[in-house]
């Protein structure tokens, strides 16, 4: 049930579970979990959830990192009373914009995140987001969040 593969010293590294595998409407088998890493790496993504089974492309459900980003926006003179309202913000969106733009380099095409939705609340075990060893479950989060994600494959955005 696991993917992986070989590094240059010829180990073998797993890098997801074959059940998170993500097949496009293009018939692409997509990883998640190496592009999941890959936005997690950016200072101001707390978490990811990335998605695109059965869709044209692949997106991903971010929750900010909201000290950083709240220190960002400070810096920039952006105010805001809450999450919601700093999400929604154009100059965050063009922050989060270039992160994808820059945590995607190196991906396939086919695979790259092309559009995400920012979310004004981290998971949690309590909401029953998360495992108790804190993975996201994938199912649960993408139920909670359908309205989000039919708005990133909507046409006419």
């Amino acid at each position: 049930g696991d993917i992986g593969k070989f590094d240059e010293e010829g180990f073998l590294r797993i890098t997801d579970r074959k059940k998170n595998l993500i097949v496009t409407s293009g018939g692409k088998n997509v990883a998640p979990g190496p592009l999941e890493n890959a936005l997690l790496a950016s200072k101001y993504v707390e978490q990811s959830l990335v998605i695109g089974d059965r869709r044209k492309f692949v997106s991903a459900l971010v929750v900010p990192s909201f000290e950083a980003l709240e220190a960002w926006a400070d810096e920039k003179g952006i105010k805001f009373q809450n999450h919601d309202e700093l999400i929604g913000n154009t100059e965050v969106e063009a922050l989060f914009n270039d992160e994808l733009m820059h945590t995607m380099e190196g991906f396939a095409r086919y695979e790259t995140v092309k559009k995400i939705a920012l979310l004004p609340r981290e998971w949690t075990i309590a909401d029953n987001e998360l495992t108790p060893t804190l993975k996201v479950k994938r199912k649960v989060v993408e139920k909670k969040y359908e309205k989000a994600i039919d708005t990133l494959y909507e046409e006419s955005s």
